[in-house]
């Protein structure tokens, strides 16, 4: 495939990576952090893992897919459409880019999280 195609799947691995590391990250309530496993995955659940699951919907290989055999050109557009609605919501994750970052820079360092934001930042912007 083209290298548009494999920075499609490489942002879509990170975001699996992204789902798998939610359900172990402990959360605060008020001053109280949540640390047990039901409880975090309860959270997720509640919160953001139907906006994570929507985004690794790998519409735009389904809709590859079905081009390629021969579905209607209005089908086809019916279905870029939802491509770009799942676009937003993985744009909808961004909002907690401040999380993350406080989540890195307590275990890693200010100068190795800000470099990769710096990377997540261009493989972000290769993918639009």
């Amino acid at each position: 495939g083209s290298w548009v195609q494999w920075m499609d799947i490489a942002v879509d691995v990170l975001f699996l990576l992204d789902i798998a590391i939610q359900f172990r990250t402990a959360y605060y309530v008020g001053d109280t952090l949540v640390t047990s496993h039901l409880g975090i995955a309860r959270h997720y659940i509640t919160t953001w893992f139907l906006v994570d699951v929507l985004a690794l919907n790998p519409v735009g290989y389904v809709t590859t897919f079905l081009r390629d055999h021969g579905t209607s050109v209005s089908e086809s557009l019916r279905l870029l459409e939802l491509t770009q609605l799942l676009k937003i919501a993985k744009l909808a994750r961004l909002l907690r880019i401040p999380q993350l970052t406080k989540f890195f820079e307590e275990r890693l360092g200010w100068a190795l999280t800000r470099l990769i934001m710096f990377v997540a930042a261009a493989l972000f912007l290769l993918h639009l």
